[in-house]
């Protein structure tokens, strides 16, 4: 490696051109060419955080590890040899670039937040030994298998949206994971998500192709749920989720709404576009404030007389002709009621 003097000498322009700019440890550089190498901090002061906007020459080589937090987006990144030079790094923001191999990130042991989404990684080899990794978000890259995932004991925020996920072997061991986005992928078997029942809250697997809600059917501190645009007909598995607040199944099959005669919680309720007959079942909701039905079979709203909280309701292109039950509400005038067919 250079010594101090030599690197000096090699980022002079740098250091002119950015040390005043250093506030606090941190440094934030947007759209420049002339940075080609994120060593050039440590001569300049910057040991917290460094954040490159569409600097498109940047690399690794020779790259610190006195650094905290390191943000590199919309730079054209294809390669990230040098990184695991950078032991101390805690937060690592690599999104919107070209990134396909993350082998070198086995060595940076102290991360705790990883960011690479919109990338073009297929395999998650190097994140393997991260055990103080807490958020990982890797939407929109091309994915498969999320094998690697499955020993990170402290992970509670993981979004894997957008990727060419089928199988969900691995994430059964992620016990701590509260928040679980799995849309726009390729899933129809949701067995491993059983064992996530202590502590998950937030889960999301719009558009996949599920079929069956039954694995679910034990995550009793789950809270939000999205299964839009899937191949559900069943409601079957929802019974014993009464600690729901937010549903969304809009774009499915479903005609039959008793399953969730006892989720008296939920405030949020999206149904567009599926085959609801009756909404009987959803008269003791009584804490429901955004009720979302259009685009089904629906013939009377006799089930929504008593839901008086409600600030939104959208039950247009359905089969009613009496609205009469739900004219004493007070956001009664807001309502999508037209175009009944």
């Amino acid at each position: 490696m250079s010594s101090k003097t030599e690197l000096k000498q090699q980022f002079a322009g740098l250091i002119t051109k950015f040390q005043d700019k250093v506030v606090k440890g941190e440094l934030a550089i947007n759209d420049d060419e002339s940075v080609t190498n994120v060593l050039f901090q440590e001569l300049i002061g910057v040991h917290k955080t460094l954040t490159l906007t569409k600097c498109p020459n940047v690399t690794f080589e020779s790259a610190s590890s006195r650094l905290y937090t390191l943000i590199i987006n919309d730079s054209g990144l294809t390669c990230i040899k040098g990184i695991k030079q950078m032991t101390d790094l805690q937060e690592l923001n690599l999104q919107n670039n070209q990134i396909s191999d993350l082998s070198e990130l086995q060595y940076l042991t102290e991360l705790m937040i990883l960011n690479l989404s919109h990338n073009q990684i297929k395999s998650l080899k190097g994140l393997e030994g991260l055990k103080d990794l807490e958020t990982i978000n890797l939407e929109d890259n091309q994915i498969e298998s999320v094998e690697e995932l499955k020993d990170l004991p402290v992970l509670d925020h993981l979004c894997l949206s957008k990727n060419q996920i089928s199988s969900l072997k691995g994430l059964e061991g992620l016990e701590s994971v509260k928040t679980l986005y799995l849309d726009g992928n390729n899933i129809s078997d949701l067995e491993p998500l059983k064992n996530l029942k202590s502590k998950l809250e937030d889960l999301d697997i719009a558009e996949n192709k599920v079929a069956s809600l039954l694995p679910l059917s034990d995550l009793e501190n789950i809270t939000t749920l999205t299964l839009a645009s899937n191949n559900i007909k069943s409601l079957n598995g929802l019974e014993k989720l009464v600690n729901l607040t937010w549903l969304d199944f809009n774009d499915n099959s479903i005609s039959d709404l008793k399953q969730l005669e006892a989720l008296i919680k939920i405030q949020t309720l999206k149904f567009i576009d599926n085959e609801v007959e009756s909404i009987e079942f959803l008269k003791n909701m009584k804490n429901l404030e955004v009720l979302l039905l259009s685009f089904n079979k629906i013939t009377n709203v006799d089930g929504l007389k008593d839901l008086t909280n409600l600030k939104k309701l959208d039950i247009a292109y359905n089969y009613i002709q009496n609205f009469s039950p739900i004219e004493n509400h007070s956001n009664y005038n807001n309502y999508k009621l037209e175009k009944q067919k």
